[in-house]
């Protein structure tokens, strides 16, 4: 692992944040309540992030509504506490009372199971917050945790403009921000700027949203990948730990995959060369062209919703969508048996976004979007495949999804599945899907279409293997 100083603490590159945790769903995506949350694979995700070097954990009280403190806490227990640097973080609250702010404080250090905290942090200093933050007293009530050894050191999130950084960082003696930073907002969010005004300030930077929460973890279509075993997620992390400022970049991991992707990168750390750079440029180029909404999925919407419209999980799914028109029949499901976009436009959302994302909006031109792709989905159907049999190569939870719409659609629906996605079938065990090796469903289904549900990068060679064994080419969608 590789580590950088900050103060007297050697911090590592790469952090852990508790933002988004493992589901017991097997779903991606930020847990709603503590009752989701996947303990037993978290520990596990913890354990393995310990022994490899990993000593930077970020949290927050509003996270989950406190339930991730308290995996974290549950987590960190068996593990030497002086080895680790606990991070969490206080929201804004203009007349909010010293007592208020000490029991918010006592009850985070009850959570997580400690005595001090390494680094506290105002929480998401935006534009709307920052004279709630001023009013609040925080920072002297904080310097007073301090003198009293509870806190070690003094921070900031934030999600502002350029001009209210600028502010900031003038105001108090600051000593960890954390940014939003990654190739992407580079550009689009002028975080170039943000990062150098806490550099020339000479502020520690910690990251987030490094892959911009899932975004940048897949490449666009239409990209070459370079012709290595490095995911698109650790380019991403790679990019923002090649920036000298960084001391440590958070990355929010669900599963194990993603916590040994991130470990294995860190532990190989080169910083991103001439040639890589000129690859990320065209990626960038490539996303700028999309129309996507920038969510990162952060969640901090969703409890303000009356109507309980998981915006954090829909605005993803609308990405992935309108990358490739291969997932119209995902779009069908989504809207009609999945999600619920019936936003009613009372715009509560808003002040939580820290994306200044207008929600309402986004959610009417989705729900226009998905009114005419109802019809062109029925059409596909009617026109492509005329058999009535289609063949599903793919184990994913869009995979499933299809399935289900496609049997409200009256077709015979089967899937198989590469070897490497065998532990998926559980969930079309649920819904008594029929499952069959590949060959055999071939064989099975002689005039049957076949569909694939895989991400862009194994798209072609599951083309290839399916031209291989003899599957004719037109009958690939």
């Amino acid at each position: 692992m590789v580590y950088r100083k900050h103060n007297n603490n050697n911090l590592s590159l790469l952090g852990f944040g508790f933002l988004r945790l493992p589901l017991l769903s097997g779903k991606p995506g930020v847990p709603v309540s503590g009752d989701e949350i996947d303990y037993e694979h978290l520990q596990t995700m913890v354990d393995y992030s310990i022994e490899n070097g990993i000593n930077f954990f970020d949290t927050s009280h509003v996270y989950t509504d406190g339930y991730s403190e308290i995996a974290l806490g549950q987590a960190l227990k068996k593990h030497d506490r002086s080895k680790v640097y606990i991070s969490t973080k206080m929201t804004a609250g203009r007349n909010r009372t010293v007592d208020e702010m000490s029991a918010i404080f006592d009850a985070q250090l009850e959570r997580l199971q400690t005595d001090y905290i390494d680094y506290y942090l105002f929480h998401n200093i935006r534009n709307q917050s920052w004279d709630s933050f001023k009013q609040s007293g925080l920072w002297d009530f904080l310097c007073k945790k301090k003198k009293e050894g509870q806190v070690r050191h003094i921070g900031f999130s934030f999600h502002g403009t350029t001009d209210l950084l600028r502010e900031v960082v003038e105001e108090y003696d600051f000593e960890l921000v954390m940014l939003q930073l990654n190739y992407l907002d580079w550009i689009m969010q002028s975080a170039d700027e943000q990062y150098k005004i806490c550099a020339e300030k000479n502020i520690p930077i910690a990251v987030m949203e490094p892959v911009r929460g899932g975004a940048l973890a897949k490449w666009p279509d239409d990209i070459n990948p370079p012709k290595n075993e490095m995911s698109p997620a650790s380019y991403a992390i790679r990019w923002v730990a090649s920036l000298p400022k960084v001391v440590c970049v958070l990355s929010g991991m669900s599963n194990m995959e993603h916590v040994r992707d991130n470990v294995k990168t860190m532990q190989e750390f080169k910083p991103i060369s001439d040639g890589e750079q000129e690859f990320i440029d065209d990626v960038v180029r490539k996303h700028l062209l999309m129309d996507n909404i920038p969510c990162t999925a952060c969640g901090y919407c969703v409890p303000h919703c009356p109507k309980k419209i998981e915006i954090s999980r829909v605005f993803p799914l609308y990405n992935d969508n309108i990358r490739s028109s291969r997932w119209t029949s995902l779009w069908l499901i989504s809207s009609e048996d999945r999600f619920n976009i019936d936003c009613i436009k009372c715009n509560q959302c808003l002040p939580h976004c820290p994306q200044n994302i207008s929600i309402p909006g986004e959610l009417e031109k989705m729900q226009a979007s998905l009114n005419i792709l109802q019809k062109e989905n029925r059409h596909y159907f009617t026109e492509y495949i005329p058999h009535g049999e289609v063949i599903l190569y793919g184990a994913g939870v869009n995979a499933a999804l299809m399935l289900k719409a496609w049997k409200s659609q009256g077709l015979h629906a089967v899937c198989f599945a590469d070897a490497d996605n065998a532990k998926h079938y559980t969930r079309f065990n649920e819904t008594c899907y029929e499952i069959l090796p590949p060959l055999e469903a071939i064989s099975h289904y002689p005039n049957a279409c076949i569909y694939i549900a895989l991400a862009q990068n194994n798209f072609r060679s599951a083309v290839k293997y399916l031209i291989e064994i003899g599957f004719p080419e037109e009958r690939i969608f």
